[in-house]
């Protein structure tokens, strides 16, 4: 082993409670010199030059191999607060670890996973221990200084940890050249197939995304582009993607798709989602992913009653709101979101394709790195009111006809070029599309492994939602 890494391996207790039989194994196996297995052999038994002094071997102050399973094992939140600020170094630390799935990684990088460890986190007093099983902990692993300042002043260190849980709980699917086929992997195919006619039909690959920007701000952008190589005004940098602690910093992670195992789903950084069904994509984003939205148990319990205005009474989260109807007035959370239907006629990663080979249950979506702007036909608003504070309860659906964007005859001129005949046999088909999901409105969906699927509503004929800021999200009058 080299003399460097030797002493690295060394101060960040690589070798702590190690049996004297692994490191002479080691050491047959010519990774270790002979000074370096009597030094290692020191440290593990806790010897020093002249004087044998016995050690338990989890009787520590640092962390060590025999912590690395327990650390695996705890749960995220416990390493890293789960309402922190969203793109921060603790949040990103948050998303990653989220998908860890093979513990034999941490033990493949070691001295990596150990040198994270020592460094941010203060040992804690519950493994303090010389008997027995390691204790649970009474509460999160404490810092010994900020998430930023240990970015800051441990950058490798802090990449290093990173890099260890991207390649624990993601797969990289290698991107083709930008607008072609890789012929010899089944994961990519060419999406949209156009065959105008009148007297077969005709078939557009169309597809359903969520985004919150306006056609305008999409146009200045270039259409929709996956966060990690969002760098329109700047974008990505200010989320950190460029920090050289963030693996998707590197251009050859940030250009191919990513698979979260954890979640066995799309990377939400890398690719851009989409699905051929509006019922299933408006259940996205799930409660889950959206940030900093907490549901106390008492959430509904509010001391202002029903009145939203009432600013003392209401909680945090702008989007509890009010909603009166049929079934009365209740508090609710609701929000807004945007569904963009596009063609997609580029290079893909069939995701659902990929989880059946994976043995999960196949999602109806697929990922694209990028939807170019002329390929963007339509938008449609949806107000979803959820029936409670978790996504298997389900959400109804309010469409409001009065912030959608139907297509129009000029954007498929605009797709296919401004003097193609078929440009109107397009408009019939996007918008065969953009009534179907107009149909959803008042309709209640929630989202399952397999896709959204349609419940009974629990609340019945709303005629207003109002945010708990007293902002009107929807009005009978938003109706289409």
């Amino acid at each position: 082993m080299d003399p460097e890494e030797f002493k690295r391996k060394l101060a960040e207790g690589f070798f702590d409670g190690m049996s004297k039989e692994d490191i002479i194994a080691m050491f047959e196996r010519d990774e270790l010199s002979g000074m370096q297995r009597f030094q290692a052999i020191n440290r593990a038994t806790g010897r020093k030059t002249g004087v044998k002094a016995t050690i338990d071997r989890r009787a520590t102050d640092r962390f060590d191999r025999n912590h690395v399973a327990a650390l695996y094992a705890l749960d995220r939140t416990l390493l890293a607060n789960p309402a922190a600020t969203p793109y921060s170094e603790e949040w990103w630390f948050g998303y990653f670890i989220k998908e860890k799935k093979l513990a034999q990684s941490w033990n493949d990088n070691l001295s990596d996973v150990l040198a994270f460890f020592n460094t941010l986190y203060d040992f804690p007093d519950e493994w303090k221990t010389d008997v027995g099983a390691l204790p649970a902990l009474g509460g999160r692993l404490t810092t010994k200084l900020s998430w930023t300042a240990f970015a800051n002043s441990h950058t490798a260190v802090f990449r290093k940890m990173m890099d260890v849980l991207l390649n624990d709980g993601f797969v990289r699917i290698p991107a083709a050249a930008p607008d072609t086929v890789a012929p010899n992997d089944p994961t990519y195919v060419l999406a949209s197939r156009f065959e105008f006619s009148r007297d077969r039909g005709h078939k557009v690959a169309l597809f359903w995304r969520g985004d919150d920007r306006s056609f305008g701000d999409l146009e200045t952008a270039g259409g929709l582009v996956n966060k990690a190589q969002s760098d329109y005004a700047g974008w990505a940098a200010s989320k950190n993607f460029h920090k050289p602690w963030h693996p998707f910093s590197d251009p050859a992670n940030a250009r191919d798709y990513w698979y979260r195992k954890g979640s066995a789903d799309n990377c939400l950084m890398t690719v851009v989602s989409a699905t051929a069904d509006p019922r299933t994509a408006v259940t996205f984003p799930l409660l889950n992913d959206v940030p900093g939205l907490v549901f106390t148990p008492d959430w509904r319990d509010l001391a202002g009653g029903l009145d939203p205005l009432n600013a003392a009474a209401r909680p945090k989260h702008r989007n509890f709101s009010m909603i009166r109807g049929k079934s009365g007035q209740h508090i609710v959370y609701a929000d807004s979101i945007q569904l963009y239907l596009a063609i997609i006629d580029s290079n893909l990663f069939f995701t659902s394709k990929y989880q059946e080979e994976e043995g999960a249950e196949a999602f109806p979506e697929i990922a694209v790195k990028k939807i170019d702007y002329p390929n963007i036909m339509a938008s449609m608003t949806f107000v979803r009111v959820f029936h409670g504070s978790t996504d298997a309860e389900g959400l109804t659906v309010l469409v409001h006809g009065t912030k959608s964007n139907a297509p129009t005859l000029d954007r498929c001129k605009r797709k296919l070029g401004m003097a193609d005949k078929n440009a109107d046999i397009l408009l019939e088909a996007v918008m065969a599309r953009f009534r179907d999901a107009k149909q959803m409105h008042g309709d209640a969906y929630k989202w399952t492994p397999t896709g959204g699927v349609k419940v009974e509503s629990a609340f019945r004929g709303i005629k207003e939602v109002v945010r708990g800021d007293g902002q009107p999200l929807w009005m009978q009058a938003n109706a289409p």
